[in-house]
């Protein structure tokens, strides 16, 4: 039989196919924070802790060769994501008429793709996911699987589980994915692409996922939409057996946080540890009502851009050395063809457009005694041999919210030898991300019912 699938909006999503460790933490809500201004983070018996594992933690541990090699390939996948979003940030997903609330369930972000375990259905088989913020749609490999790539674990068998329930075409919910099609009028069939090539191609569904508390009591979320898929591809299973699929955590109404918008009264945090720490250090990604510190500084989410998938925010400038660099802020906002800032944990680097990148080059490179390296390693525009005297670097972002980023934030060692790259570049185009490298050790606060993402230096494997 053959289907053709319909368009409700062209739409790529970026991906990248490296992952890092860290914790998921999770609080699940009975109520909310009564003061979400507090002095202190603190973890309750009610929050949820799960191991994320590197995939490649044995790339990692062979010689200096391997890492460059690993290294090289997380900078490949990053500019590839960087374009797509790039591409994708023109389109929207539609508005879902007929929201899907209610649910609570653990996910990661952060150092451009993590995996957690996952619990799904009935009876509860795990299954290894990987959690993208820069996408909506919550899918994992199922039986019967025509084009399957490689992963960790058996691919999940819809029909073993009582609480599977597949979507009806005529299902409100349905009509929100970017390219659908119906089967004889009654199953929601789907197609959704990533940046990188990855795909997949299946049913729309409801299952039920298990959430086990820090105490061990199992919690389970019921009907939550996600995509079974049949025919797949991904990237992120070249280098061996990887993960049954994606998590997405972004703005549009399919991902997590949208369809339990209410139980986590719109808020989700994450911390991010160093991009090469070993695998047994952990960071941890919140979910739900976690009382930031004072501290925190705030920056309002911009609603109305282009995509409705990002996160994005505004830019007032950016400074080196105590020096305000002369960029427009023109140069950061979103127009109706597209551009704007994000912040995205899923893109490694962090990507400027060429008016804000030249000057911050120049900037930089001016206050490094060292001189640069005439051929830098490829994916990267600025390196030095071994440089030791940084200048600091600080982005203002509206409503006086200024990261200042220590130089391990933007200079990362590409080798043994020390060679150092300044981990951002020239976009290309007009959009800037906010990579992960930047915001490692920053615990970054996601409050989706008041528009704002908040921000506080932090010792992220201290949490």
């Amino acid at each position: 039989m053959t289907i053709s699938f319909r368009s409700a909006a062209t739409h790529q999503h970026g991906l990248r196919s490296n992952v890092f460790t860290m914790m998921i933490l999770l609080n699940i809500l009975n109520g909310c924070c009564s003061d979400v201004r507090a002095t202190s983070v603190k973890v309750s018996d009610s929050h949820l802790r799960l191991e994320l594992r590197r995939r490649q933690q044995i790339s990692l541990d062979r010689e200096e060769a391997s890492r460059w090699e690993l290294l090289q390939s997380v900078v490949q996948n990053s500019h590839i994501r960087a374009k797509e979003l790039a591409k994708s940030g023109v389109f929207g997903m539609g508005g879902l008429r007929r929201s899907l609330e209610g649910y609570v369930w653990p996910v990661a972000a952060g150092g451009g793709a993590y995996i957690t375990i996952i619990e799904i259905g009935t009876p509860a088989v795990r299954e290894e996911v990987l959690v993208d913020t820069g996408s909506d749609l919550v899918w994992v490999q199922c039986q019967p699987c025509s084009t399957c790539f490689a992963q960790q674990g058996d691919i999940f068998d819809p029909g073993s589980s009582s609480s599977f329930a597949e979507v009806a075409c005529s299902a409100d919910v349905c009509g929100v994915l970017p390219t659908y099609a119906c089967d004889q009028e009654t199953e929601c069939l789907y197609e959704y692409q990533y940046g990188d090539g990855s795909t997949t191609i299946g049913n729309l569904a409801t299952e039920s996922l298990t959430l086990t508390t820090k105490s061990g009591q199992p919690v389970a979320v019921n009907q939550i939409a996600f995509g079974c898929g049949h025919e797949n591809a991904a990237s992120f299973s070249d280098q061996g057996p990887g993960p049954a699929g994606i998590l997405g955590l972004g703005r549009g109404n399919l991902s997590l946080t949208s369809q339990i918008f209410p139980q986590i009264a719109g808020m989700f945090s994450y911390c991010l540890v160093n991009w090469d720490d070993p695998t047994s250090i952990t960071s941890p990604l919140f979910l739900g009502c976690e009382t930031p510190p004072d501290s925190v500084q705030y920056t309002p989410i911009l609603i109305g851009g282009p995509s409705s998938t990002y996160y994005y925010v505004g830019i007032e400038g950016i400074s080196v050395s105590g020096q305000k660099l002369s960029i427009p802020q023109s140069v950061f906002e979103y127009t109706s063809e597209g551009g704007g800032s994000i912040f995205d944990s899923g893109t490694t680097l962090t990507y400027l457009p060429s008016l804000a990148y030249s000057q911050l080059k120049s900037a930089v490179a001016a206050e490094i005694s060292e001189k640069p390296l005439a051929s830098p390693p490829q994916g990267f525009d600025l390196c030095f041999n071994t440089p030791t005297d940084f200048p600091s670097l600080t982005f203002h972002f509206v409503n006086d919210a200024n990261m200042d980023l220590p130089p391990e934030n933007f200079m990362i060692k590409v080798d043994n030898a020390g060679t150092t790259c300044l981990a951002m570049v020239d976009a290309g185009n007009n959009f800037t991300i906010i990579g992960n490298i930047q915001q490692q050790n920053f615990h970054v606060f996601y409050d989706l019912a008041d528009s704002t993402i908040g921000f506080v230096s932090t010792t992220c494997s201290s949490l």
